[in-house]
């Protein structure tokens, strides 16, 4: 996925999610991030974010994770008004 100067590839994205047990980057993060400003409703990318904030024990780790609750029910309630 190009992402405006950043790219995150599938590889990329698919190992983070694979390895849910080591740590984000600096760099993986940042191409998080731009690629949840690309792609809002994009669950994961939140979690990852979430994710990488406690790891590193940053003082918004909150709201990163309020963030990707938020879209998580969105997407579960927009799922159940479809079926």
């Amino acid at each position: 996925m190009t992402i405006g100067n950043t790219i995150m590839n599938k590889e990329l994205f698919s190992k983070i999610i694979k390895n849910p047990h080591t740590t984000i980057s600096t760099k993986e993060l940042s191409q998080l991030e731009e690629l949840v400003v690309n792609f809002p409703f994009c669950q994961i990318g939140h979690i990852l974010i979430a994710k990488a904030y406690h790891d590193s024990q940053n003082m918004l780790t909150d709201k990163k994770l309020q963030i990707a609750a938020a879209v998580s029910y969105t997407h579960l309630r927009a799922h159940e008004t479809r079926h």
